[in-house]
């Protein structure tokens, strides 16, 4: 039976993926089959793989719908150009990463970085399981306004490891730390001969302004597009704003992505804003941000 009950999961889950307007993720979770829950290979992007471990909210979620947060993914491969590079501060398990991999191609680079110590070596696992991520290089640190040492805090839940986060965000969940290394991108990117940088993916729980201050040469030189994710909450939390974003970011305008809340083929434009009050409503707990060049 549990042989069955796996065989059914993964045909719902097959076809929830090929079919845009299929919607069948809630009955591929009662199909779940129970735990413990071991690593499973997924096709990924047409020619890439992933590894997920059904037993995350967030990797059952990528395995049963076969994608990860469309919108951002839709608007980071409009911005990258063929043969470009990537660098993705907070690039977590790799979704982003092997996609913009994919888009780039060979002779594209893509510059993961992961500070979550527990997480790494699960980034590491997706990038050597195909060979077509052979551009992506993994760089295990944190990245700041200034190089040094932070306690990175995660809870005790295996399964929510990838909820970690630097320093000051942690003090009422009792969430266990270790700590990591920090830098800036400005002097990972002065090691590597300062490469043309096209794009710049940040997602680092709030510390998104620390980290591209630190960030000003790398942005300055190459004058890339850059897609945040913005959690008023958690900017409060490490003592920012969005003004202190457009401070950071001369000569950038701002736009907010919209969601896609359906699977369909429609794909909203990106929304000009100037202020938090130019958010909508609908979207207040949690914002992916483009900052572009202005022209």
């Amino acid at each position: 039976m549990s042989t069955l009950r796996v065989m059914l999961f993964d045909m719902v889950c097959a076809v929830n993926r090929a079919v845009p307007f299929v919607r069948w993720h809630q009955f591929a979770a009662r199909l779940l089959p129970p735990p413990p829950y071991t690593d499973r290979l997924m096709r990924w992007q047409g020619r890439g793989r992933l590894v997920v471990n059904l037993g995350n909210p967030r990797e059952r979620e990528l395995y049963v719908e076969g994608r990860y947060e469309p919108h951002v993914m839709s608007m980071l491969k409009q911005v990258t150009p063929a043969g470009g590079t990537v660098v993705d501060l907070g690039a977590h398990l790799g979704a982003h990463t092997t996609a913009l991999s994919l888009h780039v191609g060979e002779r594209g680079r893509v510059f993961a970085v992961e500070a979550n110590p527990h997480v790494v070596e699960r980034l590491r696992q997706n990038v050597a399981s195909s060979p077509h991520y052979a551009n992506i290089d993994v760089i295990p640190v944190g990245v700041s306004d200034q190089p040094g040492t932070l306690p990175f805090y995660y809870p005790p839940d295996r399964s929510e490891w990838s909820k970690g986060r630097l320093a000051a965000h942690a003090g009422e969940h009792n969430w266990l730390s270790v700590d990591v290394e920090v830098t800036t991108l400005d002097a990972l990117m002065a090691a590597r001969s300062y490469p043309h940088i096209d794009t710049i993916k940040c997602d680092v729980e709030g510390f998104d302004v620390a980290a591209l201050r630190g960030a000003a040469e790398t942005i300055a030189r190459s004058r890339p597009a850059i897609v945040f994710e913005y959690v008023e909450r958690l900017w409060r939390r490490a003592g920012f704003t969005l003004d202190d974003l457009r401070e950071a970011l001369p000569g950038y305008t701002f736009a907010y992505i919209p969601l896609w809340r359906h699977r369909t083929l429609i794909r909203p434009a990106p929304v000009a804003i100037r202020r938090v009050e130019d958010l909508p409503p609908a979207h207040r707990n949690r914002y992916e941000l483009l900052a572009r060049p202005e022209a």
